[in-house]
């Protein structure tokens, strides 16, 4: 048997142009037709285990295109296997340039195994081929269960089939294919084969073909549309992505189709005029649908047409729709009996707004129904763009709008959910590098190509006004001499204190409330220490100057602040000016605000040296040279990094480059998502960014730095409470385990005081028991509230952390160091009372993990408020409930546990969420409110008191710090 070919209707080829002579297709043909790859498994093929395959090949003729399906072994031998990169050559390639168009990838894992061993490399083979590759999935689980699971793919899937092969820079789709069982064998086993999703395969295959066609045809046919975020739905938030200038953006975008000669029969001087023409037309805005503005619409759709449209979706879904929405066309856009569609056309691309959720029609909803399916209009917007305007591909501008939200499948989508309904076109989406969570949901459930983009300019924050003032009387305190000079500045400094009511930011009012005469000098000396301190954290917190334009680089001051921000901490920048300086950095920053002159001092000459650097354009032969500091071999290599740093930076224009790439069919490279300011692998960008491999959270470093966010928690909250906090209540997102590689996750097993155990690849494969002679101190008893995109991403860990509270609660040890097993052991009690079964109630007692309803995102509470339909905070704490009152752990899946959640709502002591990065703060968007803030009106409303609430910040590796979720709020 070979160990690559070309399949064909069972048949097989070892050569190319016999493959293309048996089908009589010509050189011009393949020029002319879209011609889609199909890559599986050799071992499939021998088996003859290739439904799929026949009818991807099938599919692909029918709809005129020409197949080449292709196994192979990712891994080359001796035996005859050439792997995948001289495979691809043999059998995508002629006269040296690739033949096919698009590739559907059945293979799992990634395609550069055995050819890129480092993975924060582009793999050059696949820049070379230059196609889009669609991950259609062959599920390692039966088809029926996966019909059938909210969930969708297995957890083993969701790794080898969705996470790595995003390390390629694949487009991620749905199963194609899965186990079916034929029949049973003889000796009652059954036999089992691997057979096709038929609707799947179509689909996957029509996408394959929407992809060729933006190589084949001409730019000029081409039809695009652009879509701005609308959230909330008024047209003071018409382009509202976060951190970026839409607007400024989507010019730069379409300056570059123009140039590429995309049809557009006028451009827009700047961001400004591209609004102005979207406000004098159509909008979600109902408030400023006049007659006059609705004659304007570039749509309208009659209830003829969409009847058609609907009666194509299947019949689930119609009924959901019905029983949400009423009956077609529905009221929602509906004017004289059309739907009406927003934005504008110029030339072949139509400018558009995405429509609005649907909340807002009918508020109450948020109550109790977080799955409720979008409007008629929504799915009327989304198939007009599609069959009335004809566009062939779409472009979604920004973090983050909310078609990869809505209700179905958590990952692998069939015909029956949302995005899949809605999403039918190739979907490029430039996205934030600094958020891997959500842009990996976009690429998960709306199938689309991330071009990431640069986070917004960034600088030191800076004192200002009277927090300046107090800083210099403090300056002048430390020295001043005079006993009289002395005792007048203390009374200002006091004074100033309670003016700016730092009390409250300090969390520590007690000293400053006392009568001057009789404030100790040691309690006025620990007052002005801490005091300064903080100041010194204000002045040099990283701050966002402005929004980030798509293509546009950094320059002068922004560049040089950029670039500081970037190394500062990442690099320990500043702790190399300071040892060229003679100082001690550690030093210097346990009292920063004693140090505050010299601290200033290092950061102007760190400043200063990339300033002088800069005039040389970063060129590395030049670092000897500079003459702002003297240059020792420690900042010759920072200096190094700056060079690589600035180079990346300069390749934003790659942003709109590959955006514009992507339109014309061609490959976008991957690169791994993360925040700048802590990563720089993350630049460039301009990237299909892909995130992590779940079976590594957490690693071995994120665990360490758990362990100080764990016991820095404990200590302040046993500092000010005199005692171990028994119930705490965690938010635990998915983004920052992205970023930080699990710290959050290393902090929740050791407060329960276990550990991860990782074999010889860096995989977590079990926890076992720290000992509480090691421990020192109690286990602490914690609930999490994990976000739904937390438990699409990461079932492993969700299993792992159940497993760690189960091993935890049946400890043979005494309860008062056991918090989880003193509860565990209350609750069954409480509940036995009751008259519920052993069982059952030992199974509940236990717990821990609260998130979403399967397949539904969000903690509800944002949207309560936006809505402005609530009055109190029971009412946010019932949303919070009924949005997240659903339990997960291993065996356990989505239950409905609300009176659970209650239960455990009402013990907890303590709440806190942590901060991995300064790149923005805590009222940048509304799901910082929404889930902290969720968190505690809903402990406080159960317990009957408002806990204790902390952030945890590891901005600065060097320097983590728990504070006060109010005390971050004033910053």
């Amino acid at each position: 048997m070979p160990w690559q070919g070309i399949y064909y209707k069972g048949r097989y080829f070892e050569d190319l142009e016999e493959y293309l002579s048996f089908l009589n297709i010509s050189k011009e043909e393949i020029e002319k037709k879209p011609t889609v790859g199909i890559l599986f498994y050799r071992n499939w093929f021998i088996a003859n285990n290739i439904d799929y395959v026949d009818d991807l090949i099938n599919i692909v003729e029918r709809k005129g295109g020409i197949p080449i399906a292709v196994f192979s072994s990712h891994l080359k031998n001796d035996l005859g296997a050439l792997g995948t990169l001289e495979t691809f050559r043999r059998f995508f390639y002629m006269d040296g340039k690739p033949i096919i168009d698009s590739l559907i990838n059945t293979t799992m894992f990634t395609l550069s195994m055995g050819i890129r061993e480092d993975y924060l490399e582009e793999p050059q083979f696949l820049k070379e081929l230059n196609i889009p590759i669609l991950q259609g999935i062959v599920s390692t689980g039966y088809i029926e269960e996966w019909e059938n699971s909210v969930r969708g793919l297995n957890p083993i899937d969701l790794v080898i089939g969705m996470a790595m092969p995003e390390f390629d820079g694949a487009i991620i789709h749905f199963p194609i294919g899965g186990k079916k069982k034929i029949k049973e064998g003889r000796v009652g086993v059954p036999i089992v084969k691997y057979k096709s999703i038929r609707d799947r395969c179509e689909k996957i295959v029509d996408l394959a073909l929407k992809y060729g066609d933006l190589k084949l045809k001409e730019n000029r046919d081409k039809k695009i549309g652009i879509i701005f975020h609308n959230y909330p739905p008024r047209n003071d938030k018409i382009a509202c992505a976060f951190g970026l200038d839409s607007p400024e953006s989507v010019v730069n975008i379409l300056r570059e189709l123009k140039r590429r000669n995309f049809l557009l029969e006028k451009m827009y001087e700047n961001g400004n005029e591209l609004m102005e023409e979207i406000l004098n037309n159509v909008t979600n805005d109902k408030r400023f649908l006049s007659e006059e503005i609705v004659k304007k619409t570039v749509g309208n759709i009659d209830k003829k047409t969409y009847e058609g449209w609907f009666n194509s979706l299947s019949e689930k879904v119609r009924n959901e729709l019905i029983k949400h929405w009423g009956s077609i066309p529905g009221e929602v856009m509906n004017f004289n009996g059309k739907i009406i569609v927003p934005g504008i056309i110029n030339g072949n691309v139509f400018i558009s707004l995405q429509p609005p959720r649907g909340f807002g029609e009918d508020p109450s909803k948020i109550y109790h129904c977080p799955d409720m399916p979008p409007s008629h209009y929504y799915i009327a917007y989304y198939r007009w763009i599609k069959e009335v305007f004809k566009a062939d591909a779409i472009v979604h501008v920004g973090k983050h709008g909310n078609l990869e939200w809505l209700p179905g499948k958590c990952v692998g989508l069939s015909k029956d959910c949302y995005p899949d309904i809605n999403m039918e076109l190739p979907n490029i989406y430039p996205y934030i590098v600094n958020n891997p969570g959500e842009g990996t949901r976009a690429k998960r459930r709306s199938y689309a190509t991330i071009i990431s983009h640069l986070i917004p300019p960034m600088t030191i924050s800076d004192l200002y006004g009277e927090l300046s003032e107090l800083e210099g009387y403090i300056g002048d305190y430390y020295e001043v001499e005079t006993q009289e000079k002395k005792e007048f500045l203390k009374e200002s400094i006091l004074n100033k204190i309670k003016e700016l009511r730092l009390q409250e930011d300090l969390m520590d009012g007690k000293i400053i409330e006392k009568v001057v005469d009789t404030l100790e000098d040691k309690e006025f000396e620990d007052l002005l220490s801490k005091v300064h301190d903080y100041l010194e954290e204000l002045k040099y917190r990283q701050i966002n100057e402005g929004l980030h334009i798509m293509g546009i680089p950094l320059e002068g001051e922004g560049l040089i602040n950029m670039i500081f921000m970037i190394v500062r901490y990442q690099f320990d920048y500043l702790k190399g000016i300071s040892k060229v300086l003679n100082y001690n950095w550690e030093e210097l920053n346990k009292h920063p605000g004693r140090y505050q002159k010299i601290i200033d001092e290092i950061y102007g000459y760190g400043i200063s040296l990339l300033q002088e650097y800069s005039e040389y354009n970063f060129q590395e032969e030049y670092i000897g040279d500079l003459k702002t500091l003297p240059i020792n071999s420690n900042l010759r290599d920072l200096l190094k990094v700056v060079s690589k740093i600035y180079r990346n930076l300069i390749k934003v224009e790659e942003e709109i480059k590959h955006t514009v790439d992507a339109l014309e069919g061609c490959y976008v490279p991957p690169r791994v998502a993360g925040s700048p300011t802590k990563d720089i692998n993350s630049l460039p960008t301009g990237r299909n960014f892909y995130s992590c491999n779940p079976q590594e959270i957490p690693t071995k470093s994120a665990y360490e730095m758990g362990k100080k966010l764990a016991d820095d928690l404990i200590n302040k909250y046993l500092g000010e409470e005199g005692k171990y906090p028994e119930y705490l209540g965690v938010i635990i997102w998915g983004s920052p385990t992205m970023r930080t590689r699990g710290d959050d996750i290393g902090e929740v097993l050791y407060l329960l005081g276990v550990r991860p155990v990782w074999n010889k690849m860096g995989r977590v494969v079990d926890t076992e028991v720290v000992p509480l002679e090691e421990l020192k101190r109690p286990r602490i008893d914690v609930t999490l509230r994990i976000s739904g995109l937390f438990r699409d991403t990461f079932p492993q860990v969700i299993e792992l952390i159940d497993d760690a509270i189960k091993k935890v609660a049946n400890l043979p040890e005494p309860e008062e160091m056991n918090f989880v097993k003193k509860h565990y052991r209350e609750e069954i009690e409480e509940k036995i009372k009751k008259g519920i079964d052993e069982k059952n109630a030992r199974e509940t007692s236990l717990y821990r993990i609260f998130s979403d309803k399967p397949g539904t995102y969000g903690a509800g509470v944002a949207n309560l408020i936006d809505e402005k339909n609530w009055e109190s905070v029971k009412d946010l704490a019932q949303v919070y409930v009924q949005w997240g009152g659903y339990a997960y752990g291993k065996d356990i899946y989505g239950i409905d546990a609300k009176e659970e959640f209650i239960n455990r709502l009402s013990k907890v002591e303590l709440t806190v969420k942590n901060e991995d990065s300064q790149e923005w703060d805590i009222f940048e968007g509304d799901d910082f409110n929404s889930y902290h803030g969720g968190l505690i009106a809903a402990v406080t409303h159960y317990s009957g008191k408002q806990p204790k609430s902390y952030i945890g910040d590891t901005s600065n590796k060097n320097r983590i710090k728990t504070k006060h979720l109010k005390e971050e709020g004033k910053k």
